[in-house]
């Protein structure tokens, strides 16, 4: 899977709660790309309060920096799709 129309966002503002925080990224995603995102990636020691927030996937990742939300529609790769063939 890869994360397609990415956007990476910086929100330190850990005194809000986290639903508040992924809402406002998730509006500034709508507004920017014109599109509802599928999935946000999160620091892997965020605390992620679910899994689903606003019909969006949430997930942890190692990869993903303190502070950041990586945000996009999620779809195969291409090399995933020539291997279910």
């Amino acid at each position: 899977m890869s994360l397609n129309n990415a956007l990476l966002w910086y929100d330190q503002s850990t005194y809000l709660p986290f639903k508040h925080r992924i809402e406002r990224a998730v509006c500034y995603y709508e507004q920017t790309r014109g599109q509802r995102p599928t999935t946000i990636l999160v620091h892997e020691n965020e605390e992620v309060e679910a899994t689903e927030l606003f019909g969006v996937e949430i997930r942890p990742s190692a990869n993903v920096l303190e502070y950041h939300f990586t945000i996009g529609q999620e779809t195969k790769a291409a090399f995933s799709l020539l291997a279910q063939n």
